[in-house]
Parts: C-alpha cells; sequence; structure tokens
C-alpha cells in the first residue's frame, strides 16, 4: 500500500482497513511525504484493531515512522515492540503535520532498557498533529521512557499539537 501511494500520490480521500483476522503483522512501516495529500484528501489507515508488531533496532527504532508524512491518520491499530532495548511505537518526523493517531494500543511492555530515545509516540519537528485515545503501555521492568514525547529545535518548532484522552501506563519515567 505504502509503495503504491509513493509511486501514484492520491488525487481523493483514501482508506485502508487492515484485516485483523489476517494478521498478526510483523513489519516496520515507513511512510514519507504522498504526493496530493492535503485536509481533503486524506490518507487513513482503519486498523481494526490487526496487530502490527516488530522488534526495533538502534538504527531504525520505531515500529511506524512518518517522516514528512501529512494528512495521515492511523486509527485502531494494535502496535507491539518485541526488543528489550529499543522502541519507539510511532515515531513523527521532518514536519509530519496534520497527522492523527487514534484509539491505537501502543505495547512496548518488552522493553527493559531505559533508553531515553524509547516513547510510545513520539514527534519531532511536527505540528498541527492529534493523539487521542490511545492506550501506551509499559512493562513492569521497563517500558519506554517516555509516553509521549513532543520536541522540535528552534528552526523547527512545534505548534498546536494536541494530546487527549489518552492512557498511559507503566513507563519508565
Amino acid at each position: 500500500a505504502i509503495s503504491d501511494l509513493v509511486q501514484n500520490g492520491v488525487c481523493a480521500p483514501v482508506v485502508f482497513n487492515v484485516d485483523s483476522s489476517a494478521g498478526p503483522y510483523y513489519e516496520q512501516i515507513e511512510i514519507p511525504a504522498i504526493k496530493g495529500a492535503s485536509s481533503t484528501n486524506t490518507i487513513t489507515f482503519k486498523g481494526n484493531m490487526a496487530v502490527l508488531t516488530y522488534s526495533p533496532t538502534v538504527s531504525n527504532m520505531h515500529i511506524i515512522k512518518l517522516d514528512g508524512a501529512k494528512y495521515v491518520t492511523i486509527d485502531s491499530l494494535r502496535i507491539v515492540g518485541t526488543d528489550t532495548t529499543y522502541g519507539s511505537g510511532v515515531y513523527l518526523l521532518y514536519q509530519a503535520d496534520y497527522n492523527m493517531i487514534s484509539n491505537c494500543v501502543i505495547d512496548l511492555s518488552s522493553l527493559t532498557s531505559t533508553n531515553i530515545a524509547n516513547s510510545g509516540i513520539l514527534a519531532y519537528s511536527s505540528s498541527n498533529c492529534v493523539f487521542k485515545s490511545n492506550t501506551i503501555e509499559g512493562g513492569v521492568g521497563g517500558g519506554p521512557y517516555l509516553g509521549i514525547k513532543i520536541t522540535g529545535t528552534t528552526n523547527s518548532l512545534c505548534h498546536n499539537n494536541v494530546i487527549s484522552n489518552n492512557v498511559i501506563k507503566d513507563i519508565y519515567s
């Protein structure tokens, strides 16, 4: 699906319904900027509580990365990290603006490391995003360092992000 979006772009709203009975899905997902994506031509992934699982590494610490992607919604997906040292459920960077992560369960309970880079959701230099009604789960032995982290630089600030009705439990800090 991502390859097709990258190659062809969008000219209307697009909705992908994930088949939860076919999972779990063992992969890492990276979504770059998609040609044609806008406030009217949105891209939505309805997870239907399907399981997406991956074992992140030091060089690829995410399970889902929105790398400059805009107007993407990820809804009702169960995101599970299986590595004990590295992992961020959803990572937004390089002005990945106007995105929404909602109704997801981000399970990083396998983490036992207290690495400060591990977060349930990490938004770097991304604005106008909504993070709502998600559950971020850590574990007794550590879990992610932070539940949700939004950060920027003086050259690339983060503005107008909304964090609401999330449940964050058993994280390190």
